[in-house]
């Protein structure tokens, strides 16, 4: 009896390598610095935590809106693609203009251009838009915003066409989840002149939609002293 306890005993696994292999396990992860430079890890054959995706680059803050600022909103109440200020813009001192709209133009020039808004089957780089109306927003009289959802399918076409007439245009990537936790990329371009901004973004009402759309600074300005009055009010 005394030598088959003495057997059981023995065969047990010493206490100590479920400690060396926690150690090996620690020692293996990837130091602060790097997990934030990572996605994705797997482990290699040798135990250690090998990267297979790099994480996309923070964006970069723009100057002159604050954290924390509203994004924009649509003329109906709808807002536009969150983060869309996260993508650092570019700026250009001559206007922006797509298709001859230019944000501050007056209704006048609008109509002399296009007839009376809204605008019927409007396209952007050969690429028309999900809906065929194109809703237009004043302030005073002047063009003051608007937004174009158009198919994702489009999205890599139009961005270079943008980039093709306007070089200074700033576009980040980032992997983000959606509702059910699956990576997807994400696409955000940003343009910005004396008066107005045009943002690109690839996914934005839904996975199969995405927006272009401008918006004068002192509409952003606006959103932004109401989101303060806002946070001042919680």
């Amino acid at each position: 009896m005394g030598a088959d306890r003495f057997l059981r005993r023995a065969s047990r696994p010493p206490l100590v390598l479920p400690l060396l292999a926690a150690l090996v396990a620690a020692l293996a992860l990837p130091s602060p610095a790097r997990a934030e430079s990572c996605a994705v890890y797997t482990m290699g054959r040798d135990g250690k935590l090998v990267c297979v995706q790099d994480a996309a680059p923070k964006p970069a803050a723009r100057p002159d809106r604050p954290a924390g600022s509203a994004k924009p909103s649509s003329p109906h109440g709808q807002r536009p693609p969150r983060d869309a200020a996260e993508a650092a813009p570019g700026t250009i001192d001559e206007p922006i203009e797509i298709k001859g709209l230019r944000i501050g133009m007056t209704r006048a020039e609008v109509i002399a251009k296009y007839g009376k808004p809204p605008l019927r089957d409007f396209t952007v780089a050969g690429v028309p838009g999900k809906s065929k109306r194109l809703d237009l927003s004043f302030h005073e009289d002047r063009l003051d915003y608007w937004i174009f959802y158009f198919d994702v399918g489009a999205f890599d076409e139009l961005m270079e066409a943008l980039r093709s007439k306007y070089p200074r245009l700033r576009c980040t990537e980032r992997m983000v989840p959606n509702y059910l936790g699956a990576p997807y990329a994400q696409v955000d371009c940003s343009l910005s002149d004396r008066t107005s901004t045009l943002s690109l973004r690839r996914v934005a009402q839904d996975i199969n939609t995405s927006a272009l759309w401008m918006s004068s600074q002192r509409r952003l300005e606006a959103l932004e002293q109401k989101a303060k009055a806002n946070q001042r009010d919680l």
